[in-house]
């Protein structure tokens, strides 16, 4: 159990960085210094990922409840 949860969160947080180098690529502002960038992009990776396992973690639990409920 306890290493479905680490490949879950390692999932989350992979596809948070996908979805934040994919952000960055499409955005048409030029970079502004390094130490900025960088800062940008460990904070969009982390609201993201938050983003990501609220969204995740709140469905399963749904679905969950939804399935016991009708089971």
């Amino acid at each position: 159990m306890k290493n479905k949860i680490w490949t879950t969160l390692l999932t989350l947080l992979l596809i948070s960085i996908g979805l934040t180098i994919l952000g960055y690529w499409i955005d048409i502002d030029p970079p502004v210094g390094l130490s900025t960038t960088i800062f940008e992009f460990i904070m969009m990776t982390i609201v993201l990922f938050l983003l990501v396992s609220f969204i995740y973690f709140s469905s399963t639990f749904a679905f969950k409840r939804v399935k016991k409920l009708f089971s």
